[in-house]
């Protein structure tokens, strides 16, 4: 729930391109279990989805720092 940009509503999550970069991406939502949401489209196995900080991103425009 914490990787939607805005609300599960919105069903918009950034994804960490390889240079960086935060692009906003359209995803389908599913099943709703607690914190967890089922993605049934719009993302990749082994893509990165930003989870903290999305207020201070823009699309394309962002480049992030990855805190493991």
């Amino acid at each position: 729930r914490t990787a939607f940009a805005g609300s599960v509503n919105s069903k918009e999550v950034y994804v960490v391109n390889s240079d960086g970069i935060a692009t906003l991406r359209k995803v389908v939502p599913g099943r709703i279990v607690g914190d967890l949401v089922e993605i049934l489209d719009g993302l990749k196995e082994g893509e990165l989805v930003v989870t903290n900080g999305q207020i201070n991103l823009h699309d394309n425009e962002v480049k992030v720092l990855i805190i493991q």
